[in-house]
């Protein structure tokens, strides 16, 4: 988890100072300050996982949680066709 917070840490620092924004992951539009937008984080499958991927992904790609799931694999899949994705769910809401 340390390892998802300094990587959101780091993204949101990033997108705080940066005049033109961010760029979807999906998409390749520009996410401007004030913009909506999710973070897909992806995490090696080890059992203390030190460093993290995260990408973001803007309002129009992901206007539901299923759009964001599947625009979060198709971008994963791009990259790493070769990985092995699964999704964790909190009974909270939240998903990992």
């Amino acid at each position: 988890m340390a390892a998802a917070v300094r990587a959101l840490e780091a993204i949101g620092a990033a997108h705080g100072h940066r005049a033109h924004g961010q760029v979807c992951a999906s998409c390749h539009g520009r996410i401007d300050a004030g913009d909506t937008f999710h973070m897909v984080v992806v995490f090696p499958a080890v059992d203390a996982p030190n460093s993290a991927l995260a990408m973001p992904v803007c309002g129009q790609c992901a206007g539901n949680q299923a759009d964001l799931d599947r625009r979060a694999e198709e971008i994963i899949r791009t990259l790493r066709p070769q990985l092995r994705l699964f999704s964790i769910t909190h009974p909270e809401g939240g998903r990992a």
